[in-house]
């Protein structure tokens, strides 16, 4: 950080399927809801690598993106229409952009991008939180995940 200049932070956490077989037509069907700061990547990696790369930018073997909720970081508390629902929501990716059926794997991927460290708190208007609080507090639930195969 450069004087009072804070720097931005950035979080990406996976959750990685066991390997399966992947073809154009294919869905991922989920429920989801959270509680405060998400955003939710759902990624198709074409081999059986668990590779999620380092760093935020770097994605690893994981390089085909279905869907992307909540780019714009809108909280539930301030902006519901925008935000990941607080209540369960069905979501559904649809496989695309594959030459040929592969072995691999879907993620799930949590990601945070270039955050400030502090936020007006959600529990208090007139204070801060810090991006550690903000990310403690929030619950992002994954639940009913299924796999359709079109064959």
């Amino acid at each position: 950080a450069r004087g009072d200049v804070l720097s931005t932070l950035d979080v990406s956490y996976w959750l990685v399927s066991p390997e399966l077989t992947i073809q154009n037509g294919d869905k991922v069907i989920f429920y989801a809801k959270s509680t405060g700061l998400s955003r939710l990547q759902l990624w198709i990696n074409q081999t059986t690598s668990l590779n999620v790369g380092n760093g935020v930018i770097n994605t690893g073997d994981f390089t085909i993106k279905l869907l992307d909720i909540n780019p714009t970081y809108a909280l539930p508390s301030v902006n519901p229409a925008r935000a990941i629902p607080s209540e369960w929501t069905r979501f559904e990716g649809t496989v695309s952009s594959l030459k040929d059926p592969v072995r691999g794997r879907i993620g799930f991927r949590y990601f945070l991008q270039d955050q400030s460290p502090f936020r007006r708190s959600t529990q208090n208007p007139n204070d801060f939180d810090t991006i550690y609080t903000q990310i403690h507090r929030t619950i992002l639930g994954l639940d009913e995940v299924s796999y359709k195969s079109v064959r």
